[in-house]
């Protein structure tokens, strides 16, 4: 199963800038930086229209599932910052069969669109 997240757009953005904000990026970092937004943005331009993995066929899923492992590679192996997770997203894809079921229903019923839009919109990760 697999799911993509963005950050959702009608949250207020909150920015900890720190004193290392005006170092030079080495043009590796830099290179490399730029290389995974790119590998973002077209894994996100993929799942564009497939309404969160509704409309997708055997083929989709594939190319999806490979371009999700592309950005996975990125960083492999490093620590992840619990404070970039704080805040509000929204599930753009998944292949989750027991959550595909839940927006299959609230297009059927509406009355549900709301209810699972609350349920999959927040997530708040605590300190370890």
């Amino acid at each position: 199963m697999a799911s993509v997240m963005a950050p959702c757009s009608c949250a207020p953005a909150t920015k900890k800038v720190s004193h290392w904000t005006n170092l030079p990026t080495p043009p590796l970092v830099a290179t490399i930086n730029h290389e995974l937004e790119t590998k973002k943005y077209e894994l996100l331009t993929i799942i564009q229209d497939m309404e969160r993995g509704l409309k997708t066929t055997a083929d989709q899923r594939s190319s999806i599932e490979e371009a999700m492992v592309i950005v996975e590679g990125y960083e492999a192996g490093e620590p992840i910052d619990l404070e970039k997770l704080d805040g509000t997203w929204r599930l753009q894809y998944t292949s989750a069969p027991d959550v595909l079921v839940l927006f299959e229903a609230a297009n059927r019923l509406p009355f549900l669109q709301l209810s699972i839009g609350m349920m999959l919109g927040g997530a708040d990760f605590p300190e370890i």
